[in-house]
């Protein structure tokens, strides 16, 4: 949310308020009523004491303070709500380097499924480094930073159907170009045609045909779960779309394929009650879901 004023908008300050309720530090009198008076700058100042955070002045809410407390609730409020039993968080050792930017849990709509032998023409690619993106291979990256995994995803799902949270889900990472900006990343490890049996399909790289299994489908169900009981926490709402990597981009035909839409998207749109935007959906050159993939997305090509 950033810096606080009495001029702020009133649902930001009410939302600081809150956070400062949840942080145990009580506004008896007034509560979050939206209005920055002594007692809420009573409690910021003391929360600022016990964090060790800037302390407000008398006009002023600091974006370090405020977004430091929004930065405790959303951590707190993430432990209380039951992970998968196979969730692993690797947020802290996966890729200690720098992220891109911090935008808190409000833009996030839902997950956006990848396929990690996704991309088109990346011939030359061996097993060895696309296991690299994953967490048991340690390097140095072009920053110099040593990092357990190069994902570019908030999440992975392993072909043994293990969940590896390699990003804070309150941290922007480009992963599906103007995909990136409303839903989570999550690459599911596989390497499959877009259209089973069709090598006009087939993504680059030359490697042997490992298709997305009934054990990832269901570690994608119980991450989409636990998405939707977070947004709810946050957000006042569950998830409320879902998207795969073709949609934004040209070079992503078969991403997530026919098997993952079909194992994965299709049962979740259907327990959620949303949408992959429906028929023809599509952002700049990216490619519509096709009719091979969902039989109700009549005449849309592969």
């Amino acid at each position: 949310m950033g810096q606080l004023t009495k001029q702020s908008p009133k649902a930001d300050i009410e939302r600081f308020q809150l956070d400062l309720e949840f942080l145990g530090f009580s506004l008896q009198h007034f509560g979050a009523d939206g209005d920055l008076g002594s007692e809420t700058r009573g409690a910021a100042h003391d929360a600022a004491v016990r964090f060790s955070l800037p302390q407000p002045t008398q006009d002023v809410f600091p974006a370090a303070l405020v977004d430091g407390l929004r930065a405790m609730v959303v951590s707190k409020a993430q432990a209380a709500i039951a992970k998968p039993p196979n969730f692993t968080d690797l947020t802290e050792t996966a890729y200690p380097g720098p992220r891109d930017t911090k935008v808190g849990m409000t833009p996030w709509e839902g997950p956006l499924f990848h396929t990690t032998g996704s991309p088109m023409g990346v011939a030359g690619w061996s097993e060895d480094q696309i296991n690299k993106r994953w967490s048991n291979t340690s390097y140095t990256n072009k920053e110099g930073v040593v990092v357990k995994s190069s994902l570019k995803a908030h999440f992975g799902i392993t072909q043994s159907g293990r969940i590896l949270m390699i990003h804070p889900m309150e941290w922007f990472i480009w992963h599906a170009q103007q995909g990136s900006k409303k839903w989570w990343g999550v690459e599911v490890e596989s390497f499959d045609y877009g259209v089973p049996g069709n090598p006009k399909t087939l993504p680059g790289g030359g490697f042997h045909i490992v298709p997305i299994n009934d054990v990832q489908a269901e570690a994608a169900f119980e991450l989409t779960r636990w998405m939707d009981k977070v947004l709810k926490r946050y957000t006042g709402h569950g998830v409320l779309s879902i998207r795969t990597h073709r949609q934004f981009t040209d070079d992503r035909d078969p991403d997530i394929g026919k098997t993952g839409y079909q194992k994965i998207m299709m049962p979740l749109m259907a327990e959620f009650g949303i949408s992959d935007g429906g028929p023809g959906f599509k952002v700049g050159k990216g490619r519509a879901v096709p009719e091979a993939w969902n039989p109700a997305y009549k005449g849309i090509p592969y």
